[in-house]
C-alpha cells in the first residue's frame, strides 16, 4: 500500500498469464486514466466500489489474496528475520488474517508464488516471499471485511501484495472489484 496526500491509498496487484499481464488497482479516489501514457494499455476496465449496505452477513464469498505470508524469526544476538510460511503455518496464518477480516474461511488453497522484487540493489536484493491464498469463506462482520477491502491484509502492499478481492460464488457477481484492470500492450 501506498501512502501519498494526494492519492490516499492505493493497494494494486499484478496478474501475470503467459503472454499477458493484467494490474488490478484499488483506490479511494477517481482515478484519471487520461493521465496515462499513449499505449500505455490496451484496455481499461472501471468498476466503481460498490459496497453492499445490508445482506452482506452471513453469506459466502469467493476470495483471492496474494499475500506475504511470514513470520520473525530470531536468533540470540542478531535481528530477526522474517521468513516464509509453508502450507500448514500459511493456512493458520491466513485463518488469522481471515478472522480479523471478518470472515470465517470454509476452504482454503495456498500456493507459493515467486517471490516480489522489493530492492533492486545488484550486490544485495531483497526479497519478499508471496502465498496466493483463494477459496470461500462466510462472512461474520461486514464492517471489518470492508476495511479490509479497502487497506488490505498484511505486510508488503507497497510492492503488490495484500489486495483482497471477494465475489459472490453463486453468481460470480464481484462484491468488491478493484476499481481499474489494465492489459498491458
Amino acid at each position: 500500500m501506498r501512502e501519498s496526500a494526494h492519492f490516499g491509498r492505493l493497494l494494486y496487484r499484478l496478474d501475470r498469464d503467459r503472454d499477458d499481464a493484467t494490474l488490478r488497482v484499488q483506490t479511494p479516489v477517481p482515478a484519471t486514466l487520461g493521465a496515462l501514457p499513449v499505449g500505455y494499455a490496451r484496455m481499461v476496465a472501471v468498476d466503481p466500489f460498490s459496497w453492499p449496505e445490508a445482506g452482506l452477513e452471513g453469506r459466502s464469498v469467493r476470495f483471492l489474496l496474494d499475500a506475504n505470508a511470514t513470520k520473525a524469526v530470531s536468533q540470540p544476538g542478531q535481528r530477526s528475520k522474517r521468513v516464509a510460511l509453508e502450507t500448514p503455518e500459511g493456512i493458520a496464518w491466513w485463518e488469522r488474517q481471515a478472522c480479523r477480516a471478518g470472515l470465517a474461511t470454509i476452504a482454503v488453497r495456498g500456493q507459493q508464488l515467486e517471490p516480489i522484487i522489493a530492492r533492486r540493489d545488484a550486490r544485495n536484493p531483497t526479497y519478499l516471499p508471496a502465498t496466493r491464498f483463494d477459496g470461500t469463506a462466510v462472512v461474520t462482520d461486514p464492517a471489518a471485511l470492508q476495511r479490509a477491502v479497502l487497506t488490505g491484509i498484511g505486510r508488503g502492499r507497497a510492492y503488490g501484495l495484500g489486495l483482497l478481492c471477494l465475489s459472490l460464488p453463486e453468481t460470480e457477481v464481484p462484491v468488491m472489484a478493484p476499481p481499474a484492470s489494465l492489459h498491458a500492450p
